[in-house]
């Protein structure tokens, strides 16, 4: 990542979740999406490294399939 203000550089691993069905916006998703990312880190071991959660659609991550790779689809 390289933020805008000119603060120096930095690596991040982003995890980019696709729900089925999708959150809508609105106070009891914003709510839901707030406790699925508590619950998420809180399961990963505590590390130095940056990380981060998106949430994006299956088309999204094949268009970006050079940075993204789907590793769960349940139809």
């Amino acid at each position: 990542m390289t933020p805008s203000e000119g603060a120096p550089a930095y690596e991040t691993t982003d995890i980019a979740l696709v729900l089925n069905p999708p959150l809508t916006p609105g106070d009891a998703s914003d709510q839901a999406e707030m406790e699925l990312v508590a619950n998420l880190g809180s399961a990963l071991p505590d590390t130095e490294a940056r990380r981060g959660w998106l949430f994006v659609t299956e088309a999204q991550i094949r268009r970006q399939s050079e940075h993204a790779v789907l590793l769960y689809s349940r139809a």
